[in-house]
């Protein structure tokens, strides 16, 4: 087992073993000198001690490779493009048709349009696929709904429009 003196004012104090030297909190710039050795050196110059200041071996670099930062598909994209699935369709045009023909309704549809790309960009492609279909439901909703609507008008029209047509043959 080695031994280790911390050198502090042209003194050293010791000796220390490597779990009490982890136990005294030295930073990498304290000086130590290890028994056998006739020169004392900083901390972080013993590859024993490195770990005690939270040191990993170099390993390979994880960014060597990666696009630039501003290119499609940079950093913080968990496929390559090659492996990403196709994006779902955001369905935009319809919502916006919703948000301009029933408009407080329609804005539902225009957020779940939104979020398709939204959520396809972090790599939540589930939750893209989700928006997806949650925003043409919503627009074919509202469509069906606007349907409806305008048939129990033209329904309404048309009693009415008979039973004037029926009154003024009444009357003559």
């Amino acid at each position: 087992m080695r031994l280790y003196y911390i050198v502090c004012n042209g003194q050293e104090l010791g000796p220390y073993t490597l779990e009490e030297l982890s136990a005294r909190r030295i930073t990498p710039q304290t000086i130590i000198r290890v028994d056998g050795m006739s020169d004392a050196c900083t901390a972080q110059t013993l590859d024993e001690l490195r770990p005690l200041f939270g040191y990993q071996a170099p390993g390979p670099n994880p960014y060597a490779g990666a696009p630039a930062y501003g290119t499609p598909y940079g950093y913080g994209n968990p496929m390559q493009p090659q492996n990403r699935p196709a994006m779902p369709p955001d369905n935009l045009v319809w919502s916006i048709l919703c948000v301009l023909f029933f408009f407080p309704l329609g804005i539902i549809p225009l957020i779940y349009s939104i979020q398709v790309s939204t959520h396809y960009d972090r790599g939540n492609y589930a939750e893209a696929e989700n928006a997806s279909r949650k925003s043409l439901q919503w627009a074919r909703g509202l469509a069906i709904a606007a349907a409806v609507c305008i048939g129990i008008s033209i329904a309404i029209f048309v009693a009415i429009a008979i039973a004037a047509t029926s009154a003024v043959s009444a009357a003559l």
